[in-house]
């Protein structure tokens, strides 16, 4: 009886001290500036720590993470390397023959045994499906002839709509089926799309040139052009994110030159409709300002990312002009209620070569980082009182004269 009053106590404190975990993945070059070693940093996104650093051979252009967050598929033009989250190592590559360039990856589980990957490329769609226990994937379906394909990609929140994004325009195309629905021409590069996080008929498409952001509608089978937001007449937009509330988060390269003036993440908040109707710049300098000798050197986001819930933010940083301490840097902001405070900033290489999903979802079996200090939002679990061990004396005691 006492042992087993004293497994329950454990096994209360355990699972109060447990805590969710999630990463950021960030493939860059690393510090030695060899275009080979082509390295992917794996970021533990509580700690705000490095966890390791794994060589991806053959490089990647795209990459995403599986739903239950212990796959990351890495796509390049040859293939696609699965890298086993949970340990931390790339333990199978699917080759995908006759694959031109490739724009972006996504997964799905679609089945308790069955899940399927979307490659976009500059000619279409291709699709596999396999047994994630196994490894095994199978191209069953590929989308050819899209124009307007290679750059974005898209899944809705229900699974049941998948956009590409590429040339001036972008494409419908169903994921059960691999049909192509509708199309639309933009007039102009069309760059990263992404669907409002709780509504699969609103989606959003960032148009580099003109530094706009257009609302587009999928309605039966058609899409249209709902509303261009203007962002800034020196806005260079990269890649957008949304938070699970729909407000939607773009990093921004700006008007960079050497010396000159740094980016910043912008944020767009959205009518009762769906559409844009303010935007919030947010300063995410933080702490880059340290690297320069005379000020705050120019810097510029290349890519960014929320948590699973929303509450943090990840943006992937280039930092030019000093002679110390210049290159890419993972920066990490908590939200503060109205403003974003820095937990800390990871050197994680020379240049970024891959775009991707940065950050994944929840994985309890991934190994953490370490500590260095408690972030601001995490709790430590209470201490077990020894008043609670005191009440259950008696049961003990009770049990032994029994």
């Amino acid at each position: 009886m006492q042992r087993t009053i004293l497994g329950l106590l454990a096994a209360m404190w355990l699972s109060s001290a447990a805590q969710a975990a999630y990463f950021a993945y960030v493939p860059a070059i690393d510090s030695d500036g060899n275009a080979a070693t082509e390295d992917l940093l794996v970021v533990d996104g509580v700690y705000a720590s490095r966890v390791t650093q794994v060589d991806i051979p053959g490089g990647t252009t795209s990459y995403t993470v599986s739903e239950d967050g212990e796959r990351v598929f890495l796509a390049n033009d040859d293939g696609i390397s699965i890298l086993d989250a949970t340990q931390n190592r790339v333990v199978t590559t699917i080759p995908v023959s006759g694959s031109p360039q490739v724009g972006r990856i996504k997964a799905q589980r679609v089945a308790t045994d069955r899940e399927r990957l979307y490659l976009s490329t500059d000619a279409g769609l291709i699709i596999l499906e396999g047994d994630p226990s196994k490894l095994d994937y199978q191209r069953i379906s590929p989308v050819d002839g899209l124009a307007n394909a290679g750059t974005g990609l898209a899944l809705s929140p229900d699974g049941q709509r998948l956009l590409l994004s590429g040339g001036q325009g972008v494409a419908w195309v169903n994921p059960l089926n691999g049909e192509h629905v509708a199309s639309l021409d933009v007039g102009e590069r069309a760059g990263q799309v992404l669907f409002h996080p709780q509504d699969a008929t609103r989606a959003y498409l960032l148009l580099p040139e003109s530094a706009r952001l257009a609302s587009l509608s999928l309605q039966g089978d058609t899409i249209e052009l709902r509303d261009h937001f203007a962002l800034s007449s020196t806005a260079d937009p990269r890649n957008l994110v949304a938070a699970p509330d729909g407000t939607l988060y773009i990093a921004d390269r700006g008007s960079f030159t050497q010396g000159g003036a740094s980016g910043a993440v912008l944020r767009i908040d959205l009518d009762t409709e769906g559409l844009p109707q303010a935007i919030a710049v947010i300063d995410v300098t933080g702490s880059l300002g340290e690297l320069g000798f005379n000020g705050v050197p120019p810097h510029f986001p290349l890519d960014l990312a929320l948590s699973p819930d929303g509450s943090r933010l990840f943006v992937i940083q280039s930092v030019w002009g000093v002679q110390q301490g210049g290159g890419l840097y993972l920066s990490i902001f908590e939200n503060g209620g109205g403003s974003w405070n820095e937990l800390g900033r990871v050197a994680v290489g020379v240049s970024l070569y891959a775009v991707g999903d940065l950050v994944g979802p929840e994985c309890a079996a991934c190994p953490r980082g370490y500590q260095p200090r408690e972030p601001e939002s995490y709790t430590r679990p209470a201490a077990l009182s020894p008043w609670l061990l005191i009440a259950f004396l008696p049961l003990v005691r009770r049990r032994r004269t029994g």
